[in-house]
């Protein structure tokens, strides 16, 4: 039914072509097609092979997030929201405010995070009903190792679980000293909303 984690996997050859992809003028586009097709990046990166990854799965009927991510950890069950912007697009303007890219990137993922919890408030009595409905989608799923306890949590309450939103946009290489400043804080300021470079991503793949 799902998709089989990759075996054998050369791991630099992942890299490589990200690397190269965050050099392309349409890098968005294609990053975001390649994940779609490599979803087992997502899931290693994001969720130690764990779990669900959804690509464009649609939060509400306006709202579509690039990739929603389901995986269950210790006692919890976590939904990450994941979005992906332009490699070469600036998180900073000159005079140190927040960039329109990234406003409009943030805004953008906070409605779907909080959406994601007004759902979950809406079926705060059956949140196995939202798990199912993840679980069920037409378009299917990469499906990393599942915890085999991952139903029995997906009835646990609100409280035990966690969502996060992680912006993937620019170029490590690229940054000022202002803008790696800005992501360290930001996330400091409020950790369930994390901004990271592309090269992040090339980072977790090197040290699996």
């Amino acid at each position: 039914m799902f998709l089989e984690f990759p075996d054998k996997l050369v791991w630099s050859k992942y890299a490589e072509q990200i690397e190269q992809l965050i050099q392309d003028s349409e890098g968005e586009i294609k990053l975001r097609k390649y994940f779609t097709e490599n979803p087992w990046i997502l899931s290693h990166c994001f969720c130690r092979n764990e779990g669900v990854v959804f690509s464009e799965y649609r939060v509400t009927k306006e709202e579509q997030a690039d990739f929603l991510l389901v995986h269950g950890r210790s006692m919890n069950i976590d939904i990450i929201v994941i979005e992906l912007k332009h490699p070469k697009a600036k998180i900073l303007n000159k005079n140190g405010s927040m960039s329109e890219y990234l406003n409009m990137a943030f805004t953008k993922s906070l409605n779907k995070t909080i959406d994601l919890h007004y759902q979950h408030e809406r079926h705060r009595g059956d949140i196995t009903r939202y798990i199912k409905q993840l679980l069920s989608q037409e378009k299917r799923p990469y499906q990393g190792t599942i915890d085999k306890d991952f139903r029995n949590k997906a009835r646990l309450p609100i409280e035990k679980y966690t969502l996060q939103t992680v912006i993937v946009i620019g170029n490590r290489n690229n940054e000022t000293e202002d803008e790696k400043m800005f992501r360290q804080n930001f996330q400091l300021y409020d950790p369930r909303y994390e901004i990271i470079p592309y090269q992040r991503i090339i980072d977790m793949i090197r040290n699996h």
